[in-house]
């Protein structure tokens, strides 16, 4: 009978080896964070999770039939078109940089 009743009253915890896990997994992110804010830029971080929301979104939509409303729709789309600007800016922005040097061109 107390075999049970402890049993019963365990089915509602989380194993500790989840939450040890879970743990590991959230200082490894943050590591990650870390270590590409320090190579590259905060923005650079912002811009991934902009990527990371939108793959998530089309993921979502293809397997398990959840579309976002009209207004995640407008929101995601114009962090897109921002996302394309913001890349579209970087890439003149370095092919103007090897214009400008011409020895970095012949190295």
């Amino acid at each position: 009978m107390k075999l049970t009743a402890a049993r019963s009253s365990l089915q509602g915890t989380v194993p500790l080896f989840q939450i040890a896990c879970s743990c590991c997994v959230a200082f490894g992110l943050n590591i990650a964070s870390m270590v590409l804010i320090t190579k590259t830029s905060s923005l650079t971080l912002t811009v991934a999770g902009v990527v990371k929301d939108i793959l998530l979104l089309v993921l979502s939509a293809l397997l398990f039939g959840t579309f976002p409303s009209s207004s995640s729709l407008i929101a995601y789309s114009v962090a897109f078109v921002g996302l394309c600007f913001y890349t579209f800016l970087k890439v003149n922005e370095g092919k103007s940089a090897e214009v400008s040097n011409p020895v970095s061109m012949v190295l």
